[in-house]
């Protein structure tokens, strides 16, 4: 009997330590997590180009991400650095690492809604980069499955007890992705504008129109689409890039030009960026310029 007293008192005296510690490594762990979460929100908000430079932008970034790998490793196993260290790659366009760090938060806390959310969204944004290039009656079986996938999983976390209706406008944006191919670009620019009379979506439908009206032909209006999702979304360099295709597809060659560098300015390895400004180059005559787009172009890709 002594001696079990004595291990169990042992127990007890290691599970309180143990406890201590993960409190002070939460109280150490919590205010640098927190902050990168502020900066993180602040990098978001930062939509006047000139009242806020970029280099302010991927500062406030970079530190967001360094104060959540600081407390990744002082306490790997605190969920919230994971998400904030996810929303802070989905700020850089790096949508595969946002969704491991959104993973990684969901194996530490099973019943973390918010990072299953925020996983659902990451999901959605690899859909649209699947689909948004497809042409409705193309035949890409491997694309296909991987938009299938992809939005199968995103389905599955908005699925989770305890979204609260927050899911509503994820599901609403999935479905009319996933219906691009079956319904066509006329019946998705319809939609869309229902959608967005009604007061529903995000600004995310507007890309999507804007990819319809691509298709349909009509690039002024999708130039005018596209600048709807970019105004929502200042920071997004892979949205320029797609916005500067576009004006060059309607012989808008300054635009291109300067949406492009826009999307460069963002992030110096957004490859299509590069090609997008390249080709406005050349059709202005600019051949040194087209050289060296063309040379960084080559070297990402």
């Amino acid at each position: 009997r002594e001696a079990e007293a004595r291990r169990a008192a042992e127990m007890e005296t290691r599970r309180k330590a143990q406890m201590a510690r993960q409190m002070d490594l939460e109280i150490r762990v919590y205010p640098m997590v927190e902050r990168a979460r502020d900066l993180t929100r602040s990098a978001e908000r930062m939509e006047d180009r000139e009242k806020y430079p970029i280099g302010e932008r991927k500062a406030k970034l970079a530190s967001a991400q360094g104060l959540c790998r600081a407390a990744i490793e002082l306490y790997p196993e605190y969920a919230p650095a994971y998400l904030v260290l996810g929303l802070v790659e989905m700020e850089h366009g790096r949508v595969d690492a946002a969704i491991a760090a959104f993973t990684s938060a969901v194996e530490r806390n099973p019943d973390y809604i918010q990072a299953y959310f925020e996983r659902a969204k990451a999901y959605a944004e690899k859909v649209f980069k699947f689909e948004h290039s497809i042409t409705v009656g193309e035949e890409e079986p491997s694309r296909v499955d991987e938009e299938r996938k992809y939005s199968t999983l995103a389905m599955k976390d908005l699925k989770r007890e305890g979204m609260e209706g927050a899911e509503q406008e994820e599901r609403l944006y999935l479905e009319l992705l996933s219906d691009w191919r079956s319904q066509g670009p006329d019946r998705i620019r319809e939609r869309v504008t229902l959608l967005a009379a009604e007061g529903r979506g995000d600004e995310r439908i507007w890309r999507i129109a804007a990819e319809a009206e691509h298709q349909r032909g009509r690039q002024s209006i999708a130039v005018e689409c596209y600048q709807r999702y970019v105004k929502a979304r200042p920071g997004d360099a892979a949205g320029w890039s797609r916005l500067g295709h576009l004006r060059r597809d309607n012989r808008d060659l300054d635009g291109a030009i300067a949406d492009s560098t826009r999307a460069i300015e963002l992030d110096p390895d957004v490859a299509e960026a590069y090609d997008v400004r390249m080709t406005a180059r050349f059709f202005k005559r600019d051949m040194d310029g087209v050289i060296q787009d063309c040379a960084k172009a080559i070297e990402l890709n």
